[in-house]
């Protein structure tokens, strides 16, 4: 059937001149639909035709250059092929970082990204994400033209292009405009591409090629965002798909496989990681890797997050490094990419304890060109957490809570109270005030954590029941005793079943504040018996406090007075609030609070 019989207006649109004056289509008549897609997704309009004029449309000069140059009338005049195109795309904050370096330039650029923004009239967050899904697609729908020769026909060429087009104007575009979720809260980046997700099976209803692609990039745009139950649904639906169709050393049913032993790692499958990361690993051999970055990089990436679960901290950091010189150096990296690398980095360091390397990553993600502008705001904000570990540990509490509120803000604005990062900024203000002896504003943050750890990880995840075990202790700190020991009731039996010496230490240090919460309820030889059991070398490799036998002898005294054995009782704690101020210089931090109990037992009251 000839194009020019075609009476469905959008396939039209996307063919090439050439291919309508039925010359025979080529790679560069691919060129010129990826190069009318990036114009409507410019223009936030995917059913405006390229007619005279739109350059006007168009702000940005690098944008404008490089649409004009992918449509020109002249295929020999185009850019040379959908892979130069897409890189373009994706070095655009470098390109844009070094049109910066002058300033009448930037203020220009900033006028037209503000006009820019006016006729988009979308939520900042939302054309990023849009864009970057977008663009994604722009690359498999390329990928997908060499790797299906039997059609490469124009007209179904076009077709595809059209069925792209589709989707992301109804399914991401119109629902990111939509102004609430069905729980009646402000719409997030990952509500809408969860409503993509339902709705792409049947957009792409008999192209699996289309669909498997479409699904790899919104699994990978939601583990971006930390939704990992979503993201690893996501890669089982594009790897079920792919098959079928594609072997097993696939690039992007590769990526797939990595991305899904990642998300597995995170929720803490590690069985399930390990299995799924083995098989990819044993398809991706060295010589595959070598000739396909994204692979290698994704394996990288797997292997990093598999490490880190396991707690294997310099393992992880070895697999960062190597993410960072792919980044930095390989072809098809963005500038995302690269921070990602780098925030990886980042958090090996802090988990291995080397701060002053944490903080010169983070110093280099708070520089050109790295920044909110250039990432995103998810990103950013995980880069703020990162600087707000260097601030507090460097004494700067006041700036460490502002910067952890202001991560805190834009995570719940573009992801929502569920992330995993909302969690993770919950349990690091949790800290904050608990140091700063501030219990009444850490037990909401810590509450918020577990909320937002508990649906981005799952009930069952270490991380949402150690957080619950840190909301106990820091009510036992506000002497809500019954609250505080009815949830370490609760979570004592997951940490009792788990095996290895860092899960006895950690039972140790909920005993301790069982025993403590028993005392205050009024059942001191109920926490006589448990104290019985404490091991304080055990309780001292928990926590940076070192004077955990006093602490230990102190609380046996505090029980003992309780109990009306006033004279030993308060021997005890005579004897342990001294041993605990021989090591610092007085204060609340060194006695433990004990030095108050001691007065009040020495005045004869309980």
């Amino acid at each position: 059937q000839s194009a020019a019989s075609d009476s469905r207006s959008g396939t039209l649109m996307y063919m090439a001149p050439e291919v309508l004056n039925r010359q025979p289509a080529t790679v560069l008549s691919d060129v010129y639909a990826l190069g009318l897609l990036l114009y409507q997704l410019v223009v936030a309009d995917l059913q405006r035709p390229l007619a005279p004029g739109w350059e006007r449309a168009v702000a940005d000069d690098l944008l404008r250059a490089d649409i004009a140059h992918a449509t020109d009338g002249d295929p020999s005049a185009r850019t040379h092929n959908a892979g130069e195109l897409v890189d373009k795309v994706r070095q655009l904050p470098q390109r844009r970082a070094a049109a910066l370096l002058d300033l009448q330039a930037r203020r220009r650029q900033e006028q037209e990204r503000a006009q820019a923004n006016r006729r988009r009239a979308l939520r900042p967050w939302a054309f990023a994400a849009f864009a970057s899904l977008a663009l994604g697609l722009l690359l498999s729908l390329w990928f997908y033209r060499q790797a299906a020769s039997s059609l490469s026909d124009a007209q179904q060429q076009a077709q595809r292009a059209e069925a792209i087009n589709d989707f992301l104007k109804r399914d991401v575009l119109v629902a990111s405009q939509m102004g609430r979720s069905r729980s009646g809260a402000a719409l997030t980046m990952t509500d809408v591409l969860q409503r993509a997700s339902e709705r792409a099976t049947a957009r792409f209803a008999g192209q699996p090629e289309l669909e498997a692609a479409v699904r790899l990039h919104l699994a990978q745009s939601l583990a971006s965002m930390d939704d990992y139950h979503s993201a690893a649904a996501e890669y089982q639906r594009a790897l079920a798909l792919w098959s079928t169709l594609r072997p097993a050393t696939d690039s992007q049913r590769l990526q797939a496989q990595f991305g899904l032993a990642g998300v597995l790692a995170r929720l803490s499958r590690k069985d399930e990681a390990k299995a799924t990361l083995d098989t990819a690993l044993g398809h991706a051999t060295p010589a595959l890797r070598a000739a396909m970055p994204e692979v290698d990089f994704a394996a990288e990436r797997a292997s990093y997050l598999f490490a880190l679960s396991a707690a294997s901290f310099k393992q992880a950091l070895q697999h960062a490094d190597r993410m960072q010189v792919l980044a930095d150096t390989g072809r098809g990296f963005d500038l995302t990419d690269r921070a990602n690398a780098r925030l990886l980095q980042a958090e090996a360091h802090y988990q291995l304890n080397d701060l002053a390397a944490a903080g010169r990553v983070v110093a280099e993600l708070s520089a050109p060109p790295f920044g909110a502008s250039a990432v995103g705001p998810v990103l950013t904000a995980r880069t703020l957490v990162q600087q707000a570990r260097q601030e507090s540990n460097a004494g700067n509490l006041a700036a460490a809570e502002a910067t952890l509120q202001s991560a805190r803000k834009a995570l719940l604005e573009s992801v929502g109270p569920t992330d995993y990062y909302v969690g993770i900024v919950g349990t690091e203000l949790a800290d904050l005030y608990s140091t700063s002896n501030r219990p009444a504003q850490a037990a909401p943050a810590l509450a918020e954590a577990v909320v937002a750890l508990r649906a981005s990880l799952g009930p069952d995840h270490p991380y949402v029941h150690m957080s619950a075990v840190n909301k106990a202790f820091i009510e036992i700190g506000s002497n809500q005793f019954a609250i505080a020991l009815q949830a370490l009731d609760a979570e004592r039996p997951w940490f009792a079943a788990r095996p290895g010496d860092s899960a006895r230490k950690l039972l140790q240090g909920i005993d301790f504040r069982r025993a403590i919460a028993l005392t205050g309820l009024g059942r001191p030889s109920e926490a006589l018996v448990i104290l019985d059991t404490i091991d304080a070398s055990a309780l001292a490799q928990t926590s940076w406090l070192k004077d955990w036998p006093h602490r230990v002898s102190a609380e046996r005294g505090r029980a003992l007075v309780a109990m009306g054995q006033r004279a030993e009782g308060i021997r005890l704690l005579r004897d342990a609030v001294a041993g605990m101020r021989a090591g610092c210089e007085g204060g609340i931090v060194c006695d433990g609070g004990y030095a108050d109990v001691l007065a009040t037992a020495s005045r004869g009251k309980r």
